[in-house]
C-alpha cells in the first residue's frame, strides 16, 4: 500500500470528498446566515443585497456555458 491510498481512496477520490464537504459547509453557514439576516434585516434588503446579485449572474454564466456545451455536442 502505497501513500496515496489509505482505505482504498485515491488522492482524486480524497480532494473530491474534501470538496463536496467545505461545499456543503458553506451552503449551511449561507443558509444560517441568511436566516439570522432575515430576522433583523428587511427581506427586501437581503433579496437586493450584493451575494445574491452575485449568484443570480453566476448562475445565468452557468447556464449560458451549458447551452453552449449542448450546441457544440
Amino acid at each position: 500500500m502505497n501513500g496515496a491510498t489509505i482505505m482504498g481512496f485515491s488522492t482524486l477520490e480524497k480532494f473530491i470528498c474534501g470538496f463536496i464537504i467545505a461545499g456543503l459547509s458553506l451552503f449551511l453557514l449561507m443558509i444560517i446566515y441568511g436566516g439570522v439576516r432575515k430576522e433583523f434585516f428587511n427581506d427586501k434588503e437581503f433579496i437586493n443585497s450584493d451575494a445574491t446579485k452575485l449568484l443570480k449572474e453566476n448562475n445565468k454564466m452557468l447556464k449560458e456555458l451549458l447551452q453552449k456545451q449542448k450546441l457544440q455536442q
